[in-house]
C-alpha cells in the first residue's frame, strides 16, 4: 500500500493549482500579480488537504471543494468583469485537470522506475517524494510553456491605432497588441501603453517626452510606472491621458490607459507603441 505523507500532497496541489493558475492567466491574457497566484494556490492547497483530513463526510468534502474553487478564481481574478472572469475560470478547470493528469502519470512512472532499480526508499520516502515533485514541477512547466507560447502568438500580431488626448490636443499612434505587456499602474491597476520616445519626441510638447513636465496640469496626471528587465528595473514617466480610443479593424472602444515614454526604443515591431493585450480582451 502506498503512502502519500499529508504536507507532500499539499505541496503536490499547490504546484498543480499554482501551474493551472498561471498558464490560464496567460491563455486569457490576464495579468496576475505574483503574490495573488501563490495565495491563490495555497487556498486551493488548504482546502484540497481538507477534503482529505475530511473524506468521511461528504458534505464537508463538497464544501471544501467549492470554497477551494471560488477563493483561488476570486483571489486571482477578482476585479475583472463577470465574462472574463467565468472564461478564466473554464480554462482554469481544463487545465487543472491537465496537469493533474500529468502529475498522476509521472508519479506512477517514475516510482516505478525506482522501484525497478532496487534503491532502498523504505526509510527516505518522504524525500523521494519530493524528487518526484521536482521533477513533474519542471516537466509541466516546460510542456506547458511551448502550449501557452503557441496560443499566445496568435494575439501578439495583432495591430491596431489608439487615439487620445492630452493638452487639449489630439494625438493618435499606430501600436502593436502585445500579450507580454503586463503593465499596469501600481497605484489602482491601470494598463499601461509603452510609447517609444523617438516617436513621442517628434510629437509631444517639448517638456513632456520622457522630461519633467513644468505644467500644473500635466504634473497631476504624472504616474511613475516601474518596469523590470533583464535583472534590473527602471522607472517610465507615464501620463493618464483623456478620450482614449482604440481602435483595431472595424471596431472602436474607448478605454482607460496611461501612456508611458520609453526611452530604451525597442523595435516595437514596425509600430509606435506596445498596447497591453489585456485592454482588448476587457472590451
Amino acid at each position: 500500500m502506498k503512502t502519500l505523507y499529508i504536507d507532500v500532497y499539499f505541496l503536490i496541489n499547490l504546484t498543480v493549482d499554482i501551474l493551472a493558475l498561471h498558464f490560464s492567466s496567460l491563455f486569457f491574457h490576464l495579468p496576475v500579480r505574483v503574490w495573488r497566484l501563490t495565495l491563490a494556490g495555497g487556498i486551493g492547497a488548504a482546502f484540497a488537504t481538507a477534503t482529505v483530513l475530511c473524506s468521511d463526510h461528504t458534505a464537508l468534502v463538497v464544501l471544501f471543494t467549492v470554497l477551494g474553487f471560488l477563493g483561488m478564481i476570486f483571489c486571482t481574478a477578482g476585479g475583472v468583469r463577470l465574462f472574463r472572469m467565468t472564461r478564466f475560470a473554464l480554462g482554469f478547470l481544463i487545465l487543472e485537470i491537465l496537469i493533474g493528469g500529468l502529475v498522476y502519470f509521472f508519479y506512477g512512472l517514475l516510482g516505478n522506475l525506482i522501484k525497478n532499480a532496487d534503491i532502498d526508499i523504505n526509510s527516505g520516502a518522504e524525500n523521494r517524494n519530493l524528487l518526484i515533485l521536482s521533477v513533474i514541477v519542471l516537466l509541466s512547466i516546460g510542456i506547458l510553456r511551448l502550449i501557452g507560447a503557441s496560443f499566445s502568438g496568435a494575439s501578439s500580431e495583432r495591430s491596431c491605432e489608439v487615439s487620445f488626448d492630452l493638452l487639449s490636443r489630439p494625438f493618435c499612434v499606430g501600436a502593436l497588441v502585445d500579450s507580454g505587456n503586463l503593465l499596469r499602474d501600481p497605484l489602482d491597476g491601470t494598463p499601461v501603453m509603452l510609447w517609444k520616445a523617438s516617436d513621442a519626441k517628434g510629437k509631444l510638447p517639448v517638456g513632456l517626452a520622457g522630461d519633467t513636465p513644468t505644467d500644473s496640469k500635466m504634473k497631476s496626471r504624472i504616474r511613475l510606472i516601474p518596469v523590470r528587465t533583464s535583472g534590473r528595473t527602471r522607472i517610465l514617466t507615464g501620463y493618464r491621458v483623456e478620450g482614449v480610443t482604440v481602435t483595431a479593424g472595424k471596431k472602436h472602444e474607448k478605454v482607460n490607459l496611461i501612456i508611458a515614454i520609453d526611452e530604451e526604443d525597442g523595435t516595437y515591431g514596425g509600430y509606435s507603441a506596445l498596447l497591453p493585450s489585456a485592454v482588448l480582451d476587457a472590451c
